[in-house]
């Protein structure tokens, strides 16, 4: 067997040389170059930054949501820090009570009104008027006499209505039960609860997985 050579010559028989693998270098995986990034950052520079990302965060969260009652000047405040404990007690008392033992009802049987009337009442902080000026500008209602911010469940706005209770008032206040059940979604939304990422999924089953159930 005879090998050609660069002039187009040719030489005898090739001898075949062993192959090293130290004459190949490769590549550096990511994780390798992800490890050489985060070992050249000092570790109170990443703990400082994880501070402030945190801190950041937690000022965002705090923000007021304000939803705006259709067709008129008036916004409903409320706080989206809504526990946890608190949502899932008012999922539970939005659930249908039913005495088939073998069917746990889901997210399809949930009274949706129920839920976002529940989320309003408790989370809602104010309620402001959209006062136009020079510029518009939001402003809290407060009680006569006092600084403190107008709720949902305050005797001014229920005499006003004439309702008994702050849900009533609610559905006074949207003139729709679409819209209510509308602007609670939002809330919870704004609260974490609530998200595309969700969608597919009902919270009120347990998930199966290799015959064992995991609870989320």
């Amino acid at each position: 067997m005879t090998n050609s050579t660069f002039d187009g010559s040719t030489t005898g028989t090739a001898e075949a040389r062993p192959w090293s693998p130290t004459e190949i270098i490769p590549p550096e995986s990511d994780a390798e170059q992800r490890q050489v990034a985060h070992d050249a950052i000092p570790l109170d520079s990443l703990l400082d930054q994880l501070r402030d990302e945190v801190t950041q965060r937690d000022e965002a969260i705090a923000l007021p949501w304000r939803h705006r009652i259709r067709g008129t000047n008036f916004s409903l405040v409320c706080d989206p820090d809504i526990d946890n404990e608190d949502y899932q007690r008012w999922v539970k008392a939005s659930m249908p009570k039913t005495k088939n033992r073998r069917r746990t009802p889901g997210v399809a049987d949930m009274d949706q009104l129920a839920l976002s009337s529940r989320a309003i009442v408790s989370a809602n902080i104010g309620l402001d008027v959209l006062v136009r000026d020079t510029e518009d500008t939001w402003r809290s209602i407060t009680a006569p006499g006092s600084d403190e911010p107008l709720t949902i469940d305050s005797p001014e706005l229920l005499a006003t209505f004439n309702v008994m209770d702050p849900i009533a008032l609610l559905r006074k206040l949207f003139g729709r039960d679409a819209a209510l059940v509308d602007a609670g979604q939002e809330l919870l939304s704004a609260a974490g609860y609530m998200g595309d990422e969700d969608d597919d999924e009902d919270p009120t089953v347990p998930v199966r997985s290799a015959g064992r159930v995991k609870r989320t």
